[in-house]
């Protein structure tokens, strides 16, 4: 196999880049997203085992982009905190909690707990999902990223893409309720 080189993939870098930079905020610097881009295609070329993926340029896209993800995330303190906090509450907690606020009736900590109790099922569930349907939901729901877009990522057509997404939800739905 010919030598992976940074130099032959700078087009894709820089085609993220700038699609990306699109969406952004102001503060978000096209300079640092194809910097980022730059680190995800590097660790791509040292990552890659074409015995377990032989696209390399679609493995490269989900570095790449995730990559620069990643940058946009760590600019933003308040992302960041708002994100380790999704992480360690779950979303239905936090909506529990919001609610509860609002109408000045706090939740007691039992429904507290059951609630960290189902996010850390989910959490475990999610986790043994395969490598792609982990890919192709948290791109979805975490990263905001379209079924079109990952399908060109992964470089499969959008039905694919939307058949993988029902299976993965199929089998989180499954595994939760056999617990």
């Amino acid at each position: 196999m010919k030598k992976l080189k940074i130099t032959d993939y700078l087009g894709l870098v820089k085609y993220h880049a700038g699609r990306l930079f699109r969406r952004t905020p102001a503060n978000v610097a096209y300079d640092d997203l194809f910097a980022a881009g730059l680190v995800g295609l590097n660790d791509a070329i040292k990552k890659y085992d074409v015995k377990k993926n032989d696209n390399f340029k679609a493995y490269a896209t989900v570095r790449i982009c995730g990559a620069m993800i990643d940058e946009m995330r760590e600019m933003s303190w308040l992302t960041r905190w708002y994100s380790d906090k999704h992480k360690k509450t779950g979303f239905a907690v936090r909506e529990m909690l919001t609610y509860s606020m609002v109408f000045e009736n706090p939740v007691s900590v039992t429904k507290q707990g059951y609630m960290l109790g189902l996010s850390a099922d989910l959490e475990r569930s999610f986790n043994k999902l395969s490598m792609r349907e982990r890919t192709i939901l948290r791109m979805y729901y975490h990263d905001g990223i379209i079924m079109k877009d990952i399908a060109k990522l992964f470089g499969i057509t959008e039905a694919a893409i939307s058949q993988a997404h029902k299976r993965a939800v199929g089998s989180l739905k499954l595994m939760m309720r056999a617990g």
